[in-house]
């Protein structure tokens, strides 16, 4: 579950970081591989997953943990915070009312396609 949240977190950040790591040169260049590497990473993972599940579903983890903490490692290291920040709030009604519609939305989607 902890791999799941990071996962999201970074799928939902990862623009944004890299919109803040790097410059206007360059900051084409490195959405285009972050998107590539998204894509690539969901073929890859499904495929992989699916042989390493078949042999031994305990498995997976040997290959996600590691990768997960060098990158984590890697993104520690690498990255600085260089943006001023401001003071605001959560918005929590939009974050409830966001986890609702999209758990009502993914459940409505699982359930209508079983027969």
């Amino acid at each position: 579950m902890l791999q799941a949240v990071g996962g999201a977190m970074l799928m939902a950040n990862s623009a944004a970081i890299i919109t803040d790591a790097f410059d206007a040169a360059q900051r084409g260049m490195a959405l285009g591989v972050n998107i590539v590497a998204g894509i690539a990473g969901s073929f890859v993972g499904l495929v992989l997953g699916g042989v390493l599940a078949e042999w031994n579903w305990r498995s997976v983890f040997w290959v996600n943990v590691p990768i997960g903490l060098l990158g984590t490692a890697w993104a520690y290291r690498s990255l600085r915070d260089t943006g001023i920040r401001r003071r605001a709030r959560i918005d929590g009604w939009g974050n409830l009312t966001f986890a609702v519609g999209l758990t009502a939305l993914l459940a409505a989607i699982t359930y209508g396609i079983q027969p």
